[in-house]
Formats: C-alpha cells, structure tokens, sequence
C-alpha cells in the first residue's frame, strides 16, 4: 500500500487528517505517519476498508461489494436493501426451501473458502448433518 493509496483510504473512511484517525485508533500522529510510510496493520487496513463501504477485505467472494447507508451494492449494480435480508428467512420458508441444503448445494458449486482450504464436498455434508441431528 502506497502513501497515496493510504491517504485516499482514510479520506473515505471520513477521516479529514492524521490527527484525527490518530484519536480515533488511539495511537500517536507519528504512528500513523509510520502507516503511511510502510503497510498500516492488517487490522488498521480492514478497519479503514469496512469505514469507506468497501467489503474487499472480507475475501474474494465480497470483491467488488459496497456498504451504503440504505443497502449493500454489488458489483453489477444490484441493491440489497437490510428489509430483504430480514425477509430471506421467510422467502426460503414460503418457497419451500431448505437454508441448509441451498448452502450445501451453493457451496459445492462456488470455491468458498474456510480457514485457508477447501471444504470437501462429503466433509460439508457430514457438517451439516451432525448439525441437525444436534438440533433435533
């Protein structure tokens, strides 16, 4: 990350300055002159990211997508307003869907990521089937 990469991150995050993001992380202005410098922590970065709207940082199936005041957008123009996402729940239920088994189905069809590797396709079955045996 570049300093002009930096700077920009934190003016749309709505920091107006160094002093201010330094209050803010509860660090001394010399830190964050530091950050500009070489790379910010990883925490720092993501933190900044999250506060400009950008959800990059939550790995590659988020790419492209941003946080708004009113919704989520995709990366095809698509808004996702937090009424729809209350209403998923219900959708699935009048639909006769089962959440588990759409998961399932989605996850071996797209490469998720969990904790550096890949799930099997029979691991995640057997995961979910001991869920819902806990459950019931």
């Amino acid at each position: 990350m570049n300093q002009s990469h930096f700077h920009w991150l934190l003016v749309d995050a709505g920091f107006r300055d160094e002093k201010e993001l330094a209050a803010f992380f509860e660090v001394t202005e010399k830190t964050v002159r530091n950050w500009k410098k070489q790379r910010p922590p990883k925490a720092v970065r993501f933190c900044l990211e999250l506060m400009s709207g950008r959800l990059d940082c939550l790995g590659n199936p988020w790419r492209g997508f941003r946080l708004t005041p009113e919704a989520i957008e995709s990366p095809d123009g698509d808004f996702i307003y937090a009424h729809e996402v209350r209403a998923i729940g219900y959708v699935y239920q009048a639909a006769g869907i089962e959440r588990a088994r759409l998961c399932t189905m989605l996850h071996n069809t797209t490469p998720i990521q969990q904790r550096g590797r890949r799930l099997k396709s029979d691991e995640s079955d057997t995961r979910i089937s001991e869920r819902k045996s806990h459950s019931t």
